[in-house]
C-alpha cells in the first residue's frame, strides 16, 4: 500500500520551479501518493502546482492563515497522510497546530529553507515546528548548523539536504527583447529584490565598470519590496542605459542564455538556487564569499568569490572576466560538472525520498 505524502506550502508565484521539480521527482517513486496542500488560494499557482499530475488542495479564501487554523486541520484530517512534507517557517507552523488540535501521530518533516529571519514571531513559528517535528531538514551544511544554535534543543533532529534544480526552457517568453542587447557584454543578478541580496552593491560596481567597459548591461531579474527604491538609485547614478529591472522572470533558462555572467553578492543566504541555476545553464557565477556559498563555489574553480559590500572587487573582476572569455568558460565549465555530481533534482529527490522511507 502506498504511503501518503501531504507537501504543505505557502507559494504566491510560478516563477519558483522548486516546488514543481521536489513534487514531479517524488511522483516517480511508486511508493508514494504526494498530494500538495498550498496555503496560498491563488488559482494561477494552485493550476501551475496540478501541472505535477497529483492533487492540489488549498484554503477556500485568502484570508489570514491565523483565521483559519481549523479549517487548516480539516484539510490534514480529510488528506489523512502518513507524513506531512512542510516547507519553510509558516507551513511547519500551521500544520504543527493542525495536528495538535487533530491529536494526530502523523509524522512532520520541517524542512527550513531560509535562516535570515530575525522576527520574534517567525522564531516562535520555528521553535513550535521544531518541537513538532520528527525531523527537520536544513539545505546546506551552514544553514544546519545555524538551526541548530538558534534552537539547540532540537539539535538531533535536523539535517541537511541540498537543494537541487532542474534548468530547461519553459517556452514562456522573455520579459524583454534582448535584441537591442546583442554584442554587448551582459551581467545579471537573479533575486528577490530585498536589501540582503547585494542590488546596491551591484549598482555600485556598474559605476566603476562602465568607466572601463561603456557597453557593458545588467540584468535585475526578480521583483520585491525594494524596486522603487532600487529604480530611483539607478536613475540617481544615471545607470538607466546600463541596469535593467526586469521583475519577475518565468523562463530563466532561456534568460540565462543571453548572459555571460551571473552574480549575487549578497550578505546572507541559507543555499541558493539562482547560483545552482547559473552553473546548470554553464554559465560562470560570481558569489559572495560566505559560508553557505562557499559550499557549492570553489573559488577560481567552479565559480568565483567576492568579498561581501566590495563594489570595487565586484567591478575589477566583473572586467577581468569578461575581457577573458577561455578563462570564465573554463570555469562555467568546471561550476557545470560540480552541479551534476552534487546539486540536480535528481540528486534531491532520492535523498528525500530515502528520509520518507525511514521514516
Amino acid at each position: 500500500m502506498k504511503k501518503k505524502v501531504l507537501v504543505c506550502i505557502e507559494q504566491s508565484s510560478v516563477s519558483y520551479k522548486y516546488f514543481i521539480d521536489l513534487i514531479s521527482g517524488l511522483s516517480t517513486y511508486s511508493g508514494f501518493e504526494i498530494e500538495i496542500f498550498n496555503l496560498v488560494c491563488n488559482k494561477e499557482v494552485n493550476d501551475y502546482l496540478a501541472t505535477t499530475g497529483n492533487k492540489v488542495v488549498t484554503l477556500p479564501s485568502a484570508k489570514p492563515y491565523k483565521k483559519q487554523v481549523f479549517r487548516i486541520a480539516a484539510i490534514i484530517r480529510k488528506s489523512n497522510p502518513d507524513i506531512i512534507h512542510a516547507h519553510e517557517s509558516i507551513p511547519a507552523f500551521y500544520a504543527a497546530l493542525a495536528l495538535r488540535i487533530n491529536f494526530s501521530d502523523i509524522k512532520l518533516i520541517f524542512h527550513r529553507h531560509h535562516s535570515f529571519y530575525r522576527d520574534k514571531t517567525i522564531h516562535f513559528m520555528e521553535r513550535v515546528a521544531f518541537r513538532r517535528c520528527n525531523l527537520a531538514i536544513a539545505v546546506s551544511a551552514t544553514a544546519q548548523q545555524q538551526a541548530i544554535a538558534e534552537h539547540p534543543a532540537y539539535a538531533k533532529k535536523i539535517v541537511y539536504i541540498y537543494n537541487g534544480v532542474t534548468l530547461k526552457d519553459t517556452g514562456m517568453p522573455l520579459p524583454i527583447d534582448m535584441a537591442p542587447y546583442a554584442g554587448r557584454p551582459k551581467i545579471i543578478l537573479i533575486a528577490w529584490l530585498v536589501g540582503r541580496k547585494g542590488h546596491e552593491t551591484a549598482i555600485a560596481a556598474m559605476q566603476e565598470l562602465v568607466k572601463k567597459m561603456p557597453a557593458a548591461v545588467l540584468f535585475f531579474a526578480g521583483d520585491g519590496p525594494d524596486r522603487k527604491k532600487l529604480e530611483l538609485l539607478v536613475a540617481e547614478n544615471k545607470l538607466q542605459q546600463h541596469i535593467v529591472l526586469l521583475g519577475e522572470v518565468k523562463n530563466i533558462y532561456a534568460l540565462l542564455q543571453q548572459t555571460d555572467i551571473s552574480i549575487l553578492p549578497s550578505e546572507a543566504e541559507a543555499f541558493n538556487l539562482s547560483i545552482l541555476e547559473t552553473m546548470a545553464a554553464k554559465k560562470l557565477s560570481m558569489a559572495s564569499d560566505i559560508p553557505s556559498i562557499n559550499e557549492c563555489i570553489t573559488d577560481g574553480e567552479t565559480g568565483v568569490s567576492i568579498p561581501v559590500n566590495d563594489a570595487h572587487t565586484l567591478a575589477a573582476k566583473l572586467e577581468y572576466y569578461l575581457s577573458n572569455n577561455n578563462e570564465r568558460e573554463r570555469i562555467a565549465a568546471n561550476g557545470y560538472d560540480a552541479y551534476r555530481q552534487r546539486f540536480t533534482t535528481e540528486a534531491m529527490v532520492k535523498q528525500v525520498a530515502a528520509v520518507y522511507e525511514k521514516m
